[in-house]
C-alpha cells in the first residue's frame, strides 16, 4: 500500500482531476499534481542522501499542508486574513493553497 497525505475527499478530487486530465483510460503521474509526483520513487543512485533529501522534502510538504489547512479555518477561507496573521505575502498563501491541492476545501 501507499500512504496518503490527506482525507479521502482530497484523493477523490485528485483522482477525478487526473481522470479529466488523461487523454484516454490510462491515468499516469503525469496526470498527477507536482506534489504528487515529487514524491514518486527514490532515486537508488543518491543513496542515504536521496532517502534524507525525500524525507525531509515530505516532513515540509506535510508541515505546509497542515499549516495551511489550519490557518485558512481559522480564517474562513480568507486568504488576506491568512496572509496577514501568518506574515506571508496573500501572492504566497494563493500559490501554496494552489500547490497542496486546498482550492476545493476553501
Amino acid at each position: 500500500g501507499y500512504s496518503w497525505p490527506g482525507n479521502v475527499r482530497e484523493l477523490q478530487n485528485v483522482i477525478e482531476r487526473a481522470a479529466v486530465l488523461a487523454d484516454g483510460p490510462v491515468i499516469t503521474s503525469a496526470h498527477l499534481p507536482d506534489r504528487l509526483r515529487e514524491c514518486g520513487g527514490e532515486d537508488s543512485a543518491s543513496g542515504e542522501a536521496g532517502s534524507f533529501k525525500h524525507a525531509k522534502q515530505a516532513a515540509v510538504t506535510t508541515f505546509e499542508r497542515s499549516f495551511l489547512i489550519d490557518l485558512l479555518k481559522r480564517h474562513d477561507g480568507h486568504m488576506g486574513r491568512a496572509a496577514r496573521e501568518s506574515g506571508v505575502d496573500r501572492k504566497t498563501i494563493e500559490r501554496m493553497v494552489k500547490k497542496h491541492g486546498l482550492r476545493e476545501l476553501f
